[in-house]
């Protein structure tokens, strides 16, 4: 319930933030209406998560309460903060999460938060089927703490890429390190 109240704390900020900053011309839906969207996103991420979970091999009857419980924390982590900011915009989340190109400062973030997080997901679950009879290698205690590690690296590592990005589009504004023609043309003689 904690995670749930401080990634909709996480998501109002971005949301405020944006709304902020949106051109003129389109007007950002009001916070009801993005809240309302980010639940519903959030609940078709629990079940996209959840499917993927069991074809990698989670129990589907046998332990299906802690596969739906791994499934609704993956969700969180990785779809419910990026439905603040792309909302119903399939074409962005497709963009963004399938083709792998985010285009702005925020995009970025939420691709390397949501990515990461799935991957160490992934890559938590290396240490299950070890015979050492451990309590932490039981299902899923590997999965959510692989996807909480990497989801908090991938914050790093999003914010790092946004000021990347942002350096990158201010010297293209100002024409810091950029040639001029008379330059490149001198250069290429």
């Amino acid at each position: 319930m904690s995670l749930f109240v401080c990634q909709t704390i996480l998501g109002s900020v971005q949301y405020s933030i944006l709304s902020r900053h949106a051109l003129k011309s389109k007007v950002p839906p009001s916070f009801i209406t993005s809240f309302n969207n980010a639940i519903a996103i959030g609940a078709i991420g629990t079940l996209i998560c959840h499917i993927f979970a069991v074809l990698f091999g989670a129990g589907i009857i046998h332990q299906a309460k802690e596969t739906m419980q791994f499934a609704c924390y993956l969700s969180l982590l990785s779809f419910y903060p990026a439905s603040f900011i792309l909302g119903t915009d399939v074409k962005s989340w497709l963009r963004i999460f399938i083709h792998n190109s985010p285009q702005t400062f925020t995009e970025a973030a939420l691709y390397c938060q949501g990515m990461m997080a799935i991957f160490g997901a992934w890559l938590g679950s290396i240490v299950i089927p070890l015979d050492w009879d451990r309590p932490w290698q039981a299902w899923p205690v590997p999965s959510v703490l692989g996807a909480f590690l990497f989801y908090m690296i991938g914050t790093i590592v999003g914010l790092v890429v946004s000021i990347v990005m942002r350096q990158r589009a201010v010297r293209r504004e100002f024409g810091i390190g950029i040639d001029p023609p008379s330059v490149a043309k001198v250069k290429k003689a």
